[in-house]
């Protein structure tokens, strides 16, 4: 059995009741469980590492069942938060191209026809789920993925190190930011926050930047 996660934190409860055996290159980790081989599959965060790592795994391995799982928000205020639900079609908006202020998804746009494959009627469907009873007992919903936030400068290792230290970067953000400073990881957390909360359930379908100004200075 494969489990695909983005990031390993989605499923630590998962985790700590597997039993581990190897973990060679950091991404792909041999576990079991009662008596069950599980291999755990952290391919890092989007859609392209998903499909990059999964592809990759599934062309080396044979399993017998693969589940892509992991933390979502709702736009349903009738899924409580923490609820395990399975996910049958997923639509993906983002794929497209602005034009002034509208966005053209790639059907739109006439790339593709929406039942062109892997598309049934614009969306990715599991039209054939694995016949497991547990699964099958899930709430079925459809997923979409909509809002984006567009990042600025963050004091984040990777940004010190385009720089030489976080302090670089600091004097950078003073000079070329016009908030005049780095942005917090925290700050970025409590946007995410709050687009994953009912406080932002009518805001869909757009780019949000945080980027202390950069963005409004270009123009």
């Amino acid at each position: 059995m494969l489990i695909v996660v983005a990031t390993a934190a989605e499923i630590d409860p998962l985790l700590a009741a597997l039993t581990q055996r190897s973990n060679a290159d950091g991404r792909l980790r041999s576990c079991t469980r009662g008596g069950h081989d599980i291999d755990v599959l952290t391919t890092g965060v989007g859609m392209v590492a998903t499909a990059a790592w999964s592809s990759r795994v599934l062309g080396t391995h044979d399993y017998d069942l693969a589940l892509n799982v992991g933390v979502c928000g709702s736009f349903d205020p009738k899924i409580p938060a923490g609820a395990v639900v399975q996910v049958v079609s997923e639509e993906l908006p983002e794929m497209g191209a602005e034009a002034d202020d509208a966005f053209l998804t790639l059907h739109d746009l006439k790339l593709l026809a929406r039942d062109d494959f892997p598309f049934r009627d614009g969306r990715l469907t599991n039209a054939e789920p694995p016949p497991i009873a547990a699964l099958q007992q899930l709430p079925r919903v459809h997923g979409i993925t909509v809002n984006t936030v567009a990042t600025g400068r963050f004091a984040t290792e990777r940004l010190a190190g385009n720089y030489g230290s976080l302090d670089g970067a600091e004097e950078a953000a003073r000079r070329e930011v016009p908030a005049g400073r780095l942005g917090r990881p925290e700050e970025y957390g409590d946007l995410v926050a709050f687009l994953c909360s009912e406080r932002a359930a009518y805001i869909t379908g757009t780019v949000i930047p945080i980027d202390g100004g950069l963005l409004h200075s270009a123009f």
